[in-house]
């Protein structure tokens, strides 16, 4: 009796063995993983969610393939413009993800997508809540730059229309010393809003950086408006100008332009105040000595 119910036992696993070699079509229900579009910018309204196929493959692959690898979903991308996928790439997909698979029908010819177009509208990140600073003799080379230069947030137009400035997080940049590029993160407005998506949640600031150093320009003044016929005598004649200038700049040519109205001598002949006219923009003014002069009006 043993022995019978041994043969018998390898007798069905024999039978086992070829049953679950054979190929034959096996179902199988799909899950649709919907991709491929900027979802932040594109809200689906209706998407195929779910494909029936049937896949041809032997029985160990069958069991393999739902029962140990669980390979029930399938990623779908759909280009905006074209919101339909042909079944027929979907199943070259799917042999590739599947093993031993030979051949999937599929009982539909596409799955398809309704996508809609959310209302957009554009913010330049402000910078109002970060706290820069730099070390002792470094200073700002330039103009800070933001990348991207802005901000996408999509959403119910009326949503939009309440936002009215986007902010980086507030933070504190100390003791820079070199031109750098800080990721930082924006405000996330957003969360505390309904149906509202943006386009990326944090920005690159590049901060241009450089050593400066006090340098002192000694420029003669000029006369503005002065009628013809008449001399105007400046006391002094020119002035300093204090400055900070950027070391990598010492070698430049730096133009200014010193003047007095002939309006303001006729006045106050005495105490004229000096005005500065024209700088280059890669310096940066301290003071100007003397602020004011004495003319002396001959006609």
């Amino acid at each position: 009796m043993k022995q019978f119910l041994v043969i018998l036992g390898l007798t069905a696993l024999v039978w086992l063995g070829v049953s679950m070699s054979v190929e034959r079509q096996y179902p199988l229900h799909l899950h649709l993983d919907i991709g491929g579009f900027d979802q932040a910018r594109f809200a689906i309204l209706q998407a195929d969610t779910a494909l029936d196929v049937s896949v041809q493959m032997s029985g160990f692959n069958a069991f393999y393939n739902t029962h140990l690898r669980k390979h029930t979903h399938l990623n779908v991308n759909f280009d905006p413009h074209h919101q339909s996928v042909a079944t027929s790439e979907l199943a070259l997909q799917l042999q590739r993800q599947l093993t031993g698979v030979q051949q999937v029908l599929c009982h539909t010819d596409s799955v398809r997508v309704h996508l809609v177009e959310r209302a957009s509208k554009r913010y330049i990140p402000r910078l109002d809540k970060v706290d820069i600073a730099f070390a002792d003799q470094y200073g700002l080379y330039g103009q800070p730059t933001l990348t991207p230069p802005e901000i996408t947030l999509y959403g119910p137009q009326n949503v939009l229309d309440s936002i009215e400035d986007i902010y980086l997080k507030p933070c504190k940049l100390q003791g820079i010393r070199q031109s750098a590029v800080y990721t930082l993160p924006i405000e996330p407005v957003w969360e505390n809003l309904v149906d509202l998506f943006p386009s990326t949640s944090q920005v690159q600031l590049t901060i241009p950086a450089e050593p400066y150093v006090e340098h002192t320009f000694q420029v003669p003044i000029q006369v503005t408006n002065a009628d013809e016929g008449v001399e105007v005598h400046l006391y002094p004649p020119t002035a300093k100008i204090s400055t900070w200038i950027a070391q990598r700049d010492l070698q430049r040519d730096c133009n200014f332009l010193l003047s007095v109205s002939f309006f303001d001598a006729l006045r106050t002949p005495d105490g004229v105040p000096v005005h500065l006219d024209q700088f280059p923009s890669h310096v940066r003014i301290r003071n100007i000595d003397p602020p004011t002069i004495q003319c002396v009006i001959i006609r």
